[in-house]
């Protein structure tokens, strides 16, 4: 299957060079990022700061898939630190993905990512976070495959290649991202508390304002810090021209094989006649 088997495009060489020890590097990242975001310090500040609530939730949104999809755990190396084939799951669950690359599934993905963050962002959910430790590990089991999901969409993680055109991963990033900002824009400019399980005692650590500041800050840096990187190189990308090489060659076989069909249908008849 073209696109997966191989190194063809300009994408993929890049992301080949990446090699085994940047992707170590990268993948170990993301796992210190999980185990930051479920550990009992960053816990314990999420039930008593709402901005420690905000950074162990946008480290599971998007820190932490953004890491795992990059860092390609379902990849195996040569020693040399090259990419090599990868498992045999791996390859027919992208060879499945490749045969379906109607833009409408990658929406419907951003979509429910979308869904899933706002979920996870209502007041009553913080709330319910605040005052129950393990919904943490509900979340991050709902927010860290979701992620990569939405990431695998955006992002070449050889053998998995994205499956929309440049131009709609740009609009597509553009929703994730804005759909945090938008929710740290909300709470920045909020002139009331907008949680229940905080309380914010004068004198005593954070004031009720600091806190929301801070939380629409982190709310805005984290997903900055994901999706522009991806916003920058699919723009150029796209102004270079090499958006998706092999989308052409595989629409160019696909007409042949119809082409072809068409052929032995015909034959009998002309035959006949």
């Amino acid at each position: 299957m073209i696109g997966v088997a191989g190194l063809r495009s300009g994408e993929e060489h890049r992301a080949s060079r990446l090699g085994l020890t940047g992707r170590r590097i990268i993948l170990g990242v993301g796992l210190g990022m999980l185990a930051l975001a479920l550990s009992p310090p960053l816990v314990a500040l999420s039930r008593r700061y709402v901005a420690g609530e905000a950074l162990q939730f946008s480290l599971l949104a998007f820190g932490v898939p953004m890491s795992f999809t990059v860092g390609a755990p379902w990849l195996t190396f040569r020693r040399s630190g090259h990419v090599e084939a990868a498992p045999g799951w791996a390859t027919r669950l992208a060879r499945a993905r490749s045969r379906k690359r109607e833009p409408s599934r990658s929406v419907a993905l951003v979509v429910v990512f979308c869904l899933v963050v706002v979920a996870w962002r209502l007041p009553q959910v913080v709330d319910a976070v605040a005052r129950h430790s393990l919904l943490a590990g509900l979340e991050a089991l709902t927010l860290v495959p979701v992620g990569v999901a939405l990431f695998l969409e955006l992002l070449y993680s050889p053998p998995f290649e994205p499956r929309s055109s440049r131009p709609l991963r740009l609009g597509l990033a553009a929703v994730a991202m804005w759909l945090s900002w938008i929710l740290a824009y909300m709470i920045g400019f909020a002139h009331v508390g907008w949680f229940d399980a905080y309380r914010h005692v004068p004198g005593d650590g954070l004031s009720l304002f600091a806190d929301q500041e801070l939380t629409a800050g982190i709310l805005w840096f984290v997903p900055f810090c994901c999706f522009v990187p991806i916003e920058a190189a699919n723009l150029i990308g796209w102004l270079r021209g090499d958006d998706d090489p092999d989308a052409e060659l595989r629409r160019l076989t696909s007409e042949d094989h119809r082409r072809a069909g068409a052929d032995l249908i015909a034959e009998p008849n002309r035959l006949t006649d």
